[in-house]
């Protein structure tokens, strides 16, 4: 729920405190090393799509790149 662009684009529409609910609730597994498994970090990205008006990972899930429009 952390990891891929679709999932970054779902959380940006949500409140900072539903988003830490969930994410609490669900955990931040690493699953390749580029997953970011921190918090702040995942908050940081999320005001960055929240401007940018787009998602995108870089190797954050199994053999997947991609970009979700927010």
């Amino acid at each position: 729920m952390h990891s891929t662009a679709v999932d970054k684009a779902v959380l940006a529409e949500m409140t900072d405190e539903k988003m830490v609910d969930i994410l609490d609730l669900h955990g931040m597994p690493s699953k390749t090393p580029a997953t970011v498994t921190d918090l702040e970090e995942l908050l940081d990205a999320i005001d960055a799509v929240r401007e940018r008006g787009y998602a995108r990972d870089v190797q954050e899930d199994i053999s997947v790149s991609a970009m979700s429009r927010w």
